[in-house]
Order: structure tokens, then sequence, then C-alpha cells
């Protein structure tokens, strides 16, 4: 193998949340008296950090708006998240074989670090990833 290593993003590359993302974004913006953003705004954000996607639907630069959305988003997404995240077919046979010729594999996203665990333990894969960098591991987000 060419490779010692390939490093994953998780949202539109491995699997699919937006279910699971706009009903936790549009729990936020009604807590803090927004109206509910369309999917389709949604649907750009993700990938953004929690805070740019508030910005980006609300138009508020606010830290500490952003922060406390961030914590209502959380509230939601611990309820539904997982269970609404749609793996991609080809992921588990891709790292299975990726594994099969030496090759580690990591994950580094916006998504919480223990997102991301208990996504790989749900489709039983979590044994084939190496590393995982999630929001709360960095100090920058991407």
């Amino acid at each position: 193998m060419k490779y010692k290593a390939v490093i994953f993003d998780f949202d539109y590359t491995l699997g699919d949340c937006t279910e699971g993302i706009a009903a936790s974004v549009n729990h936020g913006l009604k807590k803090m008296g927004y109206e509910a953003g369309e999917l389709e705004d949604i649907r750009k954000t993700i990938g953004l950090s929690l805070k740019e996607t508030f910005a980006c639907l609300t138009g508020s630069r606010d830290q500490e708006e952003a922060q406390r959305f961030s914590i209502y988003f959380k509230e939601k997404s611990d309820q539904v998240m997982v269970e609404h995240t749609r793996l991609y077919p080809a992921v588990g046979p891709a790292f299975e074989e990726l594994r099969r010729q030496g090759c580690r594999i990591g994950i580094v996203t916006t998504k919480y670090h223990y997102r991301i665990d208990q996504i790989l333990d749900k489709f039983q894969i979590a044994g084939l990833v190496d590393v995982i960098v999630g929001a709360e591991d960095v100090k920058a987000e991407k």
C-alpha cells in the first residue's frame, strides 16, 4: 500500500446526519426565540462549527448567543443524532479493505468525538478506526 493512513471527514463523506442536525438546529433556534430554519438553509451549514452555523442562520455574531445555541443543539442532538444517522453502504467495506492493506484510518470532524464513537458503535465499525479528532479535541475549529 502506498499510503500509511487515510483521514476522513464525517458529514457527507462517511454518512448523512441531516435529519438529526436539522432537528437539533431547530430545537436550538426555537429555544432562543428564532424561527425554525429551512432544511436547505440548514443543509448548507453542515460541517461548520455550531457557532458558524448559528451565525449563518441568524445573522448574529453574538458569542454568548452562539454558546447558548450550542448548548441547546447538543441537548437535542444527544437524543436524536445517532438514531438519525445513516452510514453510507460502502464505508464498512472500504474501511475493511484499507485495514487489510495495512492502512490506518482517522476521522476529523466538527462533530463531538463521543458522537462519532456512538455512531461507529451503532454500525459495528468502531474497531476499524484508529483515531478520531472531534470538536472538543481542538482549540480552533476547522
